[in-house]
């Protein structure tokens, strides 16, 4: 699975972006809204995911916007930082997060 693949290359799991997404208020009820495809009236808060809708899946309990996981605010932070660890440059490190992260 692709997703999987993923997953396996980044410096968290598949789990742990699942649980902060459980914990994550705007995540979860986006997951919520794709699993049971009831999308409500676009509100603040979940406006920006609306327009996307169609767009976003959910594997493993995470949310995919395409083939990247939209990452929980709790974790943003402490991707952003162990990125670097992997030691690319700087321009490798950035396409690395684009590609995997929303």
């Amino acid at each position: 699975m692709y997703y999987q693949y993923i997953v396996e290359s980044i410096p968290v799991s598949a789990k742990t972006i699942a649980k902060e997404s459980r914990c994550d208020k705007i995540i979860s009820k986006v997951i919520t809204f794709v699993t049971n495809d009831e999308w409500p009236t676009s509100t603040d808060p979940d406006r920006f995911y609306h327009t996307r809708k169609h767009e976003l899946v959910v594997q493993q309990n995470c949310l995919l916007w395409g083939h990247r996981s939209v990452l929980p605010q709790k974790l943003r932070q402490h991707i952003l930082q162990t990125l670097p660890q992997c030691h690319l440059g700087i321009a490798k490190m950035k396409a690395l997060a684009r590609n995997y992260f929303w």
